[in-house]
């Protein structure tokens, strides 16, 4: 399994990993076992903190595909989507938490490059509008003067016709 795995106990410490989740974490299995899930999965804002609490309170049943955060043993910070359910017993007591999250860093490094991208893009279209204004602005000038030039064409070119008529008229 390429996700990380952890299982909680119903206290809400990790009873259980697989090696993906050590790995991503940079932990040994026996230095994650034991510990509070709280210094791996972050409570961050904007976030409904005390989800595993309510899940743990029979609130909940499971919760699915949910941006988190984990910390490594490093606190580097990773970028998870991040699902949970709640084990029960065959008498339903809560017997622990099983907690799946797969890291979405290179998802979230293409999320950030494709709204780069759009905002190049606007730009760039802002900018292709501001010159079409001006250049449709520049050329109105001389289309405007050249439409005059081209009536007094038109006027001199009737004269000259009236004098060339008279003139050979008399020839």
């Amino acid at each position: 399994m390429s996700d990380a795995l952890i299982v909680l106990a119903p206290d809400k410490t990790i009873a259980r990993v697989n090696t993906a989740a050590s790995y991503l974490l940079e932990y040994k299995e026996s230095e994650l076992v034991g510990q509070p899930m709280d210094n791996v999965l972050l409570n961050e804002e904007g976030m409904e903190n005390g989800t595993l609490d309510l899940m743990l309170a029979q609130s909940f049943k499971s919760i699915n595909s949910v941006e988190r955060t984990y910390r490594t043993k490093l606190w580097k910070k990773i970028p998870m989507l991040f699902s949970a359910s709640v084990m029960r017993g065959i008498n339903g007591e809560i017997e622990g938490v099983v907690c799946v999250a797969r890291d979405i860093t290179e998802l979230k490094k293409a999320e950030e490059k494709l709204k780069q991208s759009a905002q190049e893009t606007r730009e760039m279209y802002d900018e292709l509008r501001t010159f079409t204004y001006i250049a449709s602005h520049d050329l109105r000038t001389p289309l405007v003067n050249i439409k005059g030039f081209t009536k007094e064409l038109l006027c001199g070119i009737g004269e000259i016709r009236e004098v060339f008529a008279k003139n050979l008229e008399n020839v």
